[in-house]
Parts: structure tokens; sequence; C-alpha cells
């Protein structure tokens, strides 16, 4: 594995599902706590590169709470410090920044690719339509909260609600809703009861193209939710009974020295591979399921600079970008590792920690 020098540019849910059939026989068991094989994260990266973003003419932003991709541009979505969508090249330089009509909290975006418009999800349950230069067009109220926008189609779009209880008594997940005028057009996914420990974001859902696999807590499956809303089930794991039920941890009183698994709590998916991670008691446990071979493997990490940038990399937010991963990370998190002159650090990241950039886009592409 290479490391590209680096572009320098100054500046720089929980839900709970009960399993439902899927319409499809399940997949073999296979075992999360014992792979066959652990395979180096490293030895499966071909290269990565880090690009600063230049915050010269924006205001910045203080997080980086979901990123898209779109004709060479990155969308960053900061909710609540500045309130915005802040857009980029993909070689640092700032470009625009779109805020909500009413200036409030953004909670969620997403780009319709076929309307070439943005639409975000904000502060009051509102959804507000925008052109991708930053155009407002207009606002519709919605009929219950949207954790997270998953997909666009020519039929609607898919939500994510959390949970949501409906006058009949019975609880939802997921939902479809018409793409102009955002109401629900059908429910999918119920849920079965409501842990009483909130996760917060939990980053359990990875898209692949139309395709969005998901794993919710306390559920040893992976799900494939297509473009056309139908699931399947593409993983059933075996925890070794270490896999609380809802009723087993709502009624458990729980020590930071249970080594108990409440399900992932990240996933990643890039050239045919799932990529995962989930806490053993106090321990993070990183796997992937290889879509070729059907097999899961344990993922390893050295103890140098680049295996702690790349456990990084998997717990942030991050997506499918041409053969590899893309996200945006903040280096204020990684400039502990210059105390001291390491010299473990590779030449450009050490360049790019020393200088004033902020955050910066990583790119990883696969062997």
């Amino acid at each position: 594995m290479k490391w590209i020098k680096s572009v320098f540019v100054m500046g720089l849910i929980v839900c709970s599902m009960a399993s439902f059939s899927c319409g499809s026989s399940s997949p073999a068991l296979v075992d999360a706590m014992d792979p066959e094989k652990k395979i180096f994260f490293g030895d499966l990266i071909e290269n990565i590169e880090i690009i600063p973003l230049e915050f010269h003419h924006s205001s910045g932003f203080g997080e980086v709470e979901r990123i898209a991709v779109f004709e060479n541009q990155i969308f960053i979505l900061d909710p609540t410090f500045t309130k915005s969508v802040q857009v980029y090249g993909l070689t640092g330089e700032y470009m625009r920044t779109i805020k909500s009509f009413e200036n409030t909290a953004i909670w969620d975006f997403i780009i319709d690719e076929q309307k070439e418009e943005m639409v975000l999800f904000v502060l009051g349950n509102k959804f507000e339509r925008f052109s991708m230069s930053g155009e407002y067009l207009g606002s519709q109220n919605s009929d219950f909260p949207v954790l997270s926008m998953l997909f666009v189609n020519d039929g609607g779009m898919m939500c994510d609600l959390g949970q949501q209880v409906m006058d009949d008594g019975q609880n939802f997940n997921l939902a479809y809703m018409d793409r102009q005028k955002y109401t629900v057009q059908s429910f999918q996914i119920p849920f079965r009861e409501e842990p009483i420990l909130v996760q917060d974001r939990i980053r359990n859902y990875a898209i692949n193209g139309a395709d969005t696999y998901f794993a919710p807590p306390f559920d040893n499956n992976i799900y494939k939710l297509d473009g056309s809303g139908n699931v399947e089930t593409v993983v059933n794991l075996d925890f070794k009974s270490k896999l609380f039920s809802i009723e087993a941890f709502n009624n458990s009183k729980i020590s930071g020295e249970d080594k108990f698994i409440t399900g992932m709590d990240g996933m990643s998916y890039a050239k045919g591979k799932l990529f995962f991670h989930f806490l053993n008691g106090e321990d993070t446990n990183f796997r992937y399921f290889d879509f070729e071979s059907d097999k899961l493997f344990a993922l390893g990490f050295g103890k140098d600079i680049p295996s702690f940038l790349y456990q990084f990399i998997l717990m942030n937010y991050n997506f499918e970008y041409q053969e590899g991963l893309i996200t945006v990370l903040d280096l204020d998190y990684l400039r502990p590792l210059l105390a001291g002159g390491n010299q473990d650090l590779p030449f450009d990241l050490q360049n790019i920690l020393m200088g004033e950039a902020l955050f910066a886009i990583v790119k990883i592409k696969f062997l």
C-alpha cells in the first residue's frame, strides 16, 4: 500500500426492529465472534489520499453529520453549529454554503440526482427543496420526524423515521414517501419494543447505489433494502449468545465490565465488501463480509499511525466512492499524533497536521 502525495490547500438510530419475513431463504449462519481468517485492513488498500479543505471564503463548520458527492463536489452537513450544507470541490476548494430557508437546524439532507435538487429536512419537521446551486425552491410539512433520508428514486423516497407509533398502536421504522408531496405512501419494518437506553448516532446503514444495507440494534441479521423497497436478509451472524435481546437489555442491570453486544455500531460498503464494527463490552470488533466469496473475515490493524487512521475512518461517516471509501475528517482529532515529533507519521499527513487546515477529505481506494 502506498500513500499518495496529498493535495495541500492551505486553510482547509436508534432503532430496534423485530425479525421480519424477507421473502427469500435465509443465508448460512456465519460466526461473528471467531471468523475463519483475519485480514489486515492495510492489505486491502491500494492508496489513500488526504485533501485539506480551505476555509478562506467560508465560515468553517463545527461537525460533519453527513456527506454526499455529486458532479465532482462534496456536500458536508453541519447540522447545528453553522446550520448549513457546505459545498467543496474534490480538490478542497470552497464553493458555496446552503442554509435552511428559515435559517434553522438541518437534521438531514439528500440529493435527488434525477431532478438535480437537494432536499433538506429541518427543525419543525419540514422538507425544503433547493437547486444544486443553492436556490430555494419551496417547502413542505412532514407528517413525521425523519432521522435519515436513505435514497430517492422514480417512485419516491425511503426514510428512516425512528420509532413512530400509529393510531392502531403499531410501531414502524422505515417509510416510503411520495417524491412530490413528501407524504407517506407505505410503512416498512415494524418495531417490536423500544430499548430503554437510547443509542445515539449509530450509523447502521451503508449505501451501495440503489441498495441500502442495514443492521438494526439487537438483531443478528444484516438486511438489504433495494430501490423498490424490497427487503432480504444477506448475512446471518452468530454472536455466540452474547447478543442481547431488547427484552433482556431492558430488564438487565449492566455494568461497564459486562461483555454484552447490542448489535452493529457502524457500517460501510465498498467494492463488494461490507465493513462493520460492534462493541463487545468495551472492545470494538471490526469485521467485513465479502460478497464474492460469501465469507466473513476479522479485520486486523497494526499499532502504527496508518492503522489508527483506518479505524478512525471506518468509525466516521463515510460512503462508497469510485472503488473505495470517501469521508471528511476533523483534523484536530489527529493533531495529538504530532506530539514528541512522531517519526511514524507519513510525510504528507505530517505536513497537513502542521498546517492550518481544520478538516480534510480522505479517499481510500481498494485493491
